[in-house]
């Protein structure tokens, strides 16, 4: 980010166009970023229509074996075991590696790894070492999606870097429901080894369109530069133990949510009980095939992609109990009739519900513990909640051929849709607080987002990035001659100035004056230098605070830095080193 600034500095003094230069020169052109974006989007797809069908293919050749039941236990823990201990360290390998060399490696060991499993599914070995081959597929797998959403930041022009977000997004849900549907198809047109096969040709595909991408060359992406560097004297931040410590600690001193978090590891739970139930409903209730499988993931991925607007809607209503309910009563309700159910087609649409129940569920949680949590505490509480949710969704994985075992299929698929049941009536008090609480604290902080919204300097932030924001904000009344930022000194704050006078001096000499609505600080925050101006009150004013890593965590949820913010930096830099005013 500094190099690039300072380029736009260059450019300005020989009177180019800055902003316009800048981006030609440090982004790929117009159509270039857009046919590498098609690349990495074509990657995705790919990547989500082999899972699915290498899925489907699995559960057909363990759908033989004497002990299914507790062989497909192995398969799903084979599966999430990895993304649920590996992904932190991962972050690490995908920090210290080249982008486009890790991901075409991963992609061609994993598609050796499928080619194996297809040719010992066919000379029929046993199913433990084609498990191993499944885990370890997976376990190299783990840096795929965040090395694939970095990528996407590399790549894409900083105009283009939201819709490219919302883009892929909509994809990875799309395919939920495409993959699976896919692995039907070609399970029922050919076999399972030649199914395994195929998914080898999708991350061979994959592995070639990455190769191709030549975005992938440029390093220090905007967004890589943001965050400020971890503070090596906190153990906390260094360990996941200590993390999740520290997690608990935060939702100690927010006991409302208590209700939430455990509501949030019980649906979990029962996502993970999914994953083997499911099957079991083909095979004992449906007598169906078990490729069939292919159809109940697709309707419940075809469910999370009708959900998307409703749980944009439901999470900005003031009262989130009531969504948070109606979600639960869409997974509790058809899970329970899926014991009575004896059609596939009844069965997927009953299942295209619990999509919508569990998409809609997730949004408005996250949403309202967002609104209702200290800014101070957000991360280590969101931290402790993604540990707390994989677990719970691998103790419902083991706890599924439990049940099973104990009350039949359709009973246990009607004790778990009583467990969720249960675990929702206990919190309903908790939630009822913590939705008071959200709500109240929402509409307080409407006419601070109000004002932000109107800030060029926020463009394109997203509701939940304001709303942190507004909490952050700091009325500070200010007399005349108080000096808000000194030049030389560590940056710590943004300002935004609501009434008064502002002086803008560069080694005592005034370069600039600003008024309301001026903000001043951004420069050494997102820059991580110190102060490169001396700020200071001409009258009496009034001014927000916002602390610099909030402003940062909002800028990097908006997805792009906003054209004002760096246009801004543009322009100050040329008026700091010119020490001349701007026109």
């Amino acid at each position: 980010m500094v190099s690039q600034l300072y380029r736009i500095l260059r450019t300005k003094e020989r009177g180019m166009n800055t902003i316009d230069d800048w981006r030609t020169r440090a982004r790929p052109s117009e159509t270039g970023s857009r046919s590498e974006l098609v690349k990495l989007y074509l990657a995705e797809v790919l990547s989500g229509a082999g899972d699915g069908i290498f899925w489907v293919a699995l559960v057909v050749t363990l759908s033989d074996e004497q002990r299914f039941g507790f062989w497909l236990m192995l398969a799903v823990l084979a599966r999430l075991g990895p993304r649920a201990t590996l992904s932190i360290a991962s972050g690490t390998l995908i920090d210290r590696s080249g982008l486009r060399p890790l991901l075409v490696s991963i992609d061609s060991i994993r598609g050796a790894l499928m080619i194996g499993l297809g040719l010992m599914n066919t000379i029929g070995v046993s199913p433990t070492p084609l498990l191993l081959c499944v885990l370890a597929s997976y376990v190299i797998g783990v840096p795929t999606r965040p090395a694939l959403t970095l990528a996407m930041l590399r790549i894409s022009r900083e105009t283009r870097l939201a819709s490219a977000n919302a883009t892929i997004s909509t994809l990875r849900q799309v395919m939920t429901f495409v993959g699976p549907l896919l692995g039907v198809a070609v399970v029922a047109a050919s076999s399972p080894s030649i199914a395994f096969i195929v998914n080898a040709m999708s991350f061979a595909g994959s592995a070639v369109l990455v190769l191709s991408i030549g975005g992938l060359r440029i390093t220090n992406p905007l967004s890589a530069r943001l965050r400020p560097p971890v503070d090596p004297s906190r153990p906390s931040q260094r360990r996941l133990v200590g993390a999740f410590i520290s997690g608990f600690e935060a939702l100690g001193r927010a006991p409302e949510l208590i209700g939430l978090v455990s509501l949030v590891g019980a649906m979990y739970f029962v996502r993970g009980t999914e994953l083997v139930i499911h099957v079991l409903v083909v095979r004992d209730l449906l007598d169906a095939d078990p490729g069939a499988i292919g159809y109940l993931a697709g309707a419940v991925g075809l469910g999370a992609v009708v959900a998307m607007p409703i749980a944009s809607r439901s999470a900005n209503s003031d009262h989130p109990v009531r969504p948070l309910l109606a979600s639960v009563l869409l997974t509790t309700a058809p899970m329970a009739s899926l014991a009575l159910i004896g059609d596939l087609a009844e069965a997927s649409a009953l299942l295209v519900l619990v999509g919508v129940g569990m998409v809609v569920f997730e949004v408005v949680s996250v949403i309202t513990i967002q609104r209702t949590v200290a800014a101070s505490d957000l991360g280590r509480i969101f931290g402790a909640l993604n540990s707390a949710s994989n677990t719970g969704k691998l103790a419902g994985a083991i706890a599924a051929p439990a049940l099973v075992a104990m009350f039949t299929t359709a009973g246990a698929l009607v004790a778990i849709a009583l467990f969720l049941a249960l675990a929702c009536a206990l919190t309903v008090g908790s939630l009822r607080r913590i939705g008071h609480v959200a709500a109240t604290r929402r509409r307080a902080l409407d006419p601070i987002i109000d004002v932000l919204v109107s800030l060029a300097l926020f463009d394109g932030a997203p509701r939940p990035a304001l709303e942190q924001l507004a909490a952050a904000v700091e009325v500070c009344d200010v007399a005349i001659n108080t000096v808000l930022i000194c030049e030389g000194d560590q940056p710590d704050d943004l300002f935004v100035a609501r009434t008064g006078q502002f002086d803008i001096t560069v080694r005592g000499s005034t370069i600039n004056t600003v008024g309301p609505d001026a903000w001043f600080g951004e420069i050494g925050l997102v820059q991580r230098v110190p102060r490169t101006a001396t700020v200071r009150a001409i009258t009496d004013a009034t001014v927000w605070r916002i602390p610099g890593q909030t402003f940062i965590d909002a800028l990097e949820e908006s997805g792009a830095a906003p054209s004002a913010l760096v246009q801004g930096i543009a322009d100050r830099l040329a008026m700091i080193r010119s020490g001349q005013p701007s026109a």
